[in-house]
Parts: C-alpha cells; sequence; structure tokens
C-alpha cells in the first residue's frame, strides 16, 4: 500500500469508527465484520490468523452526552426504518441518490437537515442501510442530475433537489408499500 493509499485508509477506519457509533450496540459487532470483511475484499488491509475483537466504544460519560448518541441512533434507525418500509433496495443509485436528496432536506431531524447534499450523505446512507455503497459516489449524484434531472448542481460535488426529483421521491419511491 503506497502513502497515498494509507491515507485515505486511515480516513476511512476515522469515518468508519465515527458511523459505528451511530448503530445500536447489539449491532455493531456485525457491522464491524461486514465493513473488516470489504477493506479485506478491496485489498485494503491483510487479513489476520486470528479473529480480532470489533473496538469497544465507552459509554459517553455525561448525560447531555448520551442524549446526543441516543438521538444519533434515533437518525440511523429511521434512516432503515425508511429504507425497509419503502424497499428502497430496488432503487438504483440515480433514484437511491433522489431519496437521500429528499430525506436530507426534508425528512431529516431539524439539526440533520441541510439544503444541498453532498457524496458523504449518499456514502452515510448506504453505510447506515448496509446497500452496496456505489463505485463513484459522485458519479451517482452527477448521473441523477444530468440523466434524470432528480438534482441540480449548486456548487462542486453539492447537489439539491429539484421538483422533478421531489415529485419522483414523493409519488415513487414514497407510495404507500401496503397497496
Amino acid at each position: 500500500m503506497n502513502g497515498d493509499q494509507y491515507s485515505r485508509f486511515m480516513s476511512e477506519l476515522d469515518s468508519i469508527a465515527q458511523k459505528l457509533k451511530l448503530f445500536p450496540d447489539d449491532l455493531q459487532d456485525s457491522v464491524y465484520n461486514d465493513w473488516r470483511k470489504l477493506l479485506l475484499e478491496k485489498g485494503y488491509c491483510q487479513p489476520v490468523v486470528e479473529d480480532l475483537e470489533p473496538p469497544q466504544i465507552e459509554a459517553p460519560m455525561s448525560a447531555e452526552a448520551l442524549d446526543e448518541l441516543n438521538d444519533e441512533r434515533n437518525y440511523a434507525s429511521e434512516i432503515v426504518d425508511f429504507y425497509a418500509k419503502y424497499n428502497l433496495s430496488k432503487c438504483n443509485d440515480m433514484q437511491l441518490s433522489a431519496f437521500v436528496a429528499y430525506y436530507f432536506t426534508v425528512v431529516a431531524p431539524p439539526e440533520n437537515r441541510v439544503e444541498a447534499i453532498k457524496e458523504n450523505h449518499l456514502v452515510d446512507f448506504c453505510t447506515i442501510t448496509g446497500r452496496r455503497i456505489p463505485g463513484r459516489p459522485a458519479a451517482s449524484l452527477s448521473n441523477a442530475k444530468n440523466l434524470k434531472k432528480y438534482l441540480d448542481r449548486v456548487g462542486t460535488g453539492t447537489y439539491s433537489l429539484t421538483k422533478v426529483g421531489e415529485h419522483f421521491v414523493k409519488h415513487t419511491l414514497l407510495k404507500d408499500p401496503d397497496s
């Protein structure tokens, strides 16, 4: 692994450690093992003789920190619920990009809402739901803009939901799953 790959790998590990905290305690082992397996498959790390234990995440010390962590877990849980309820696993990457933009601009808790999304929003959404992360997340967003007009570009790598995208999400993706 060269220096650039190592830096990227370390950055990914930091990101994974933060995202792992979003999952309930009983799911953290499973998520950790899935990510470790993915890193092995991509050649970012070497297999070890013995299975490693997932990192232990210490409980926050203050009640305020515990409430914040619980809010994050509820946020992740809400994303998983939406993903399952509306069967978003059948969406292609462009459709999912539109939903992610809709979620983070309309549905997300107020403190998590944004005017426009970036690649990391799509990656985080996929990570939380266990969906395969698109090989080129930035290309998925760009394609949702250029091919389907679900998104508008508002800056370098930053996209906002269009009326077409909002209509698609509301009337196609979020249609009553029981109908």
